[in-house]
């Protein structure tokens, strides 16, 4: 009922969700040791939220907002690439994974389910957010971190909903 999405939305959504979970059960073939990859070509300033920055690009597909590149990023390989004047590339950071192994694990046996207020999605069609995002700083540490449904992280990221912990240990949406 307050579902505010058009149908093509929630269809692109459920896309997503399979997609995502079949890439997340460990049973996909990998070529030269890693998983399919989606390639986002982002600003340090459009992760950053600076005025004016510009769109994020998807190698396929037309320029996204900063809030879906910023969603992307929460839980995702980033490998940092430096541009130069007239784009060439000066340098090519380590792959860092924003969320370890084995702190998702820990989210899991944490979390049990979408912990956005009123949320059961099962864990397996969750994913780890955090809450307060790491291009503003955001630690990767479990404090800072909860398992979101697709909707929900979608929610939290373009709908600009803001979640943080309340005493009692649930997440409170503001």
């Amino acid at each position: 009922a307050d579902d505010n999405r058009t149908p093509a939305q929630r269809r692109a959504d459920a896309w997503v969700d399979i997609a995502r979970r079949q890439l997340d059960c460990g049973r996909l073939p990998q070529v030269g040791g890693q998983k399919p990859h989606l390639m986002v070509t982002v600003d340090v300033a459009t992760l950053t939220k600076a005025a004016g920055s510009p769109a994020a690009e998807l190698e396929w597909a037309q320029p996204i907002p900063a809030e879906t590149a910023r969603r992307i990023a929460c839980d995702c390989t980033i490998t940092p690439i430096l541009m130069g004047a007239e784009s060439h590339q000066v340098d090519a950071g380590r792959t860092s994974r924003s969320i370890p192994p084995s702190m998702m694990r820990a989210l899991i046996a944490r979390d049990k389910h979408c912990r956005f207020p009123g949320c059961d999605r099962p864990v397996a069609w969750t994913q780890g957010h955090h809450l307060k995002h790491w291009a503003d700083g955001g630690p990767t540490l479990p404090f800072n971190l909860a398992l979101l449904c697709a909707r929900h992280h979608h929610l939290t990221h373009e709908g600009g909903i803001r979640l943080e912990w309340g005493a009692d240990g649930e997440l409170v949406a503001t």
